[in-house]
């Protein structure tokens, strides 16, 4: 038996760790097992009930003291040993995966967020294809540079102490922490210190590394045909000490216009996100809770909505109301989570497109409840890299915000210079020296199209008789005036 329970958690066909979903409420709810074990640990911080580990004791943090301290691990230790002894008594089975499963890795996500804390990186939960074609619950510290921890089959570690006998728990972690001098810590009763919210801080450093004119295209102009009650109009005036003194964050697209997701230039648009003000969920997390919201948003009929979900449902279906990062109901996902309308600017996107499956956002709570569109301008090169990626598996090929910004504007001086000629009365030379036929790779002692000639000559007449007609115009205005 011990072998079956050492991988830990295996998913039935009842049950998918990858797939939690909060039974009853929301049945077509389906949030990533990295979301499930951070809710699980803010459930524990404050008391609340772990929303997807239903089976799990509230008590458990009360009865064991998890306050994150090594000797916290101790306590584990020994209420793990108690369970075994009491259920061989009993004549039970030492661990059954219905009623314990929950508790295992509720276990299993505090300790990994202890973990976390000792190599000062958060976890990060995902699944782990096995030979046999099964998964189970792995765990790994991205931000961890110094310990060099790999994929941690955790839960198959704490299921492993919980079934035999003289397993050592905290002689297993601290051998997976080894490369960290936790000598400190061994049998401490002080509390380790809780993951910085504000852990990406870099972005400020790219960006004040950036030159002048780079780093002006970072701030939006207004648009002018804002109305002035629009609650996003106060953006344009805060977005450089929102940017300054604030903090970075994942944030997920719950829908966005059209626009941001066509290779064309717009300019700005408006958009609808999600984010954790923590910053302590990845963009796979955000996004799948983006993509709840925006099934609630899409649903022909509020009946399967919950009632908490109502009033977001009523803003995303609207077009024209704004939230500015209003909180999200606690009953809906039991986690802090702010919904935000935002502006997306596209010469902030390297492909002026919405192609990955979030957004950098910077957030400054203390100083605006708007949220910036990090500029990519500030973005690192592994993060551009990866959104322009996305960008080509979605449309076949990359594009540059450079690029189309030039053919709107080449766009515009032909539909300007084809609207002027009309109004002149001359539309057979209202082409450019392009569309009259005029190859770049044409010999240059050839002549140009006798209609190409004329163009060019009626322009330079066209922009004199302008001239002339607006100094007339200041003329009369002056001598009425006076």
């Amino acid at each position: 038996m011990c072998a079956d329970v050492s991988l830990a958690f295996l998913p039935s066909p009842r049950r998918d760790p990858v797939r939690f979903a909060a039974r009853g409420r929301f049945p077509f709810m389906q949030l990533p097992l990295n979301f499930v074990a951070r809710q699980s640990i803010w459930a524990l911080d404050h008391d609340a009930d772990p929303v997807f580990l239903k089976h799990a004791s509230r008590r458990l943090r009360a009865l064991l003291t998890l306050d994150f301290s090594a000797a916290s691990v101790s306590r584990i230790q020994h209420w793990l040993d108690r369970q075994r002894t009491l259920r061989v008594q009993a004549g039970r089975a030492l661990y059954e995966h219905a009623q314990d499963g929950d508790t295992l890795m509720l276990l299993s996500f505090y300790l990994a967020e202890w973990m976390g804390r000792c190599v000062g990186s958060p976890p990060s939960w995902s699944l782990l294809a096995l030979e046999s074609g099964s998964r189970t619950c792995v765990v790994h510290f991205p931000e961890d540079h110094a310990s060099g921890l790999g994929m941690i089959k955790l839960p198959g570690i704490v299921a492993h102490v919980w079934t035999t006998e003289g397993a050592d728990l905290a002689a297993s972690l601290t051998q997976l922490i080894a490369p960290i001098d936790l000598r400190a810590l061994d049998r401490s009763a002080q509390p380790l210190k809780p993951l910085r919210a504000d852990r990406d801080t870099a972005f400020h450093e790219r960006a004040h590394a950036l030159d002048p004119v780079t780093r002006s295209a970072m701030w939006s102009a207004r648009l002018p045909m804002l109305e002035p009650g629009d609650p996003l109009s106060d953006y344009f005036a805060a977005q450089r000490e929102l940017f300054e003194r604030g903090n970075f964050t994942c944030g997920g697209v719950i829908q966005a216009h059209a626009d941001l997701f066509k290779p064309e230039y717009v300019g700005l648009r408006v958009a609808e996100v999600v984010y954790d003000p923590a910053n302590l969920l990845r963009y796979d997390d955000v996004q799948a809770i983006a993509k709840v919201l925006r099934q609630w948003g899409e649903a022909k009929n509020a009946e399967g909505v919950p009632p908490e979900a109502l009033a977001v449902r009523a803003h995303l279906r609207s077009g024209t109301s704004r939230m500015l990062s209003e909180e999200l109901p606690l009953a809906l996902f039991g986690y802090p989570l702010r919904i935000c309308s935002i502006w997306v600017d596209q010469e902030h996107l390297p492909d002026g497109m919405l192609s990955y499956k979030g957004v950098p956002l910077v957030i400054a709570p203390e100083v605006s409840r708007h949220a910036k569109l990090l500029p990519h301008q500030a973005w690192s090169a592994e993060f551009r890299e990866d959104w322009l990626s996305a960008g080509q598996e979605r449309l076949g090929r990359r594009h540059s915000i450079t690029d189309m910004m030039a053919e709107a504007r080449e766009q515009s001086r032909q539909i300007a210079v084809r609207l002027l000629m009309a109004e002149l009365g001359q539309p057979a030379v209202a082409q450019t020296h392009m569309d009259a036929g005029v190859h770049a790779d044409a010999p240059a002692d050839v002549p140009a199209p006798a209609t190409a000639r004329v163009s060019g000559l009626s322009l330079k007449f066209t922009a004199i008789a302008l001239a002339a007609m607006l100094l007339g115009f200041i003329a009369i205005w002056l001598v009425t005036s006076s």
